[in-house]
């Protein structure tokens, strides 16, 4: 799955390439949810990406998907850097 293939790279430092699987979903009919958006937004938090972890918080709601505690505290992380 995008979500297990997103987790590996971010565990891999290879934020890069979650970045790309990430942005590839809508092209495929794959849908991101709230794990895929909590998995991204702990790549942010482990490469401080805060701004792109900002994007994808304000992003979720256009996706459809609601932010949960772990989103928004993962967010909070990225920020603190």
């Amino acid at each position: 799955s995008y979500n297990a293939a997103i987790v590996a790279c971010a565990r891999g430092g290879r934020w890069e390439a979650a970045f790309h699987l990430f942005r590839a979903m809508p092209h495929v009919s794959a849908e991101p949810d709230v794990i895929t958006f909590n998995s991204m937004l702990s790549t942010c938090e482990r490469v401080r990406l805060w701004e792109e972890a900002i994007a994808l918080l304000r992003g979720m709601p256009g996706e459809a998907t609601v932010p949960d505690l772990v989103s928004f505290g993962t967010d909070i992380s990225a920020r603190e850097g």
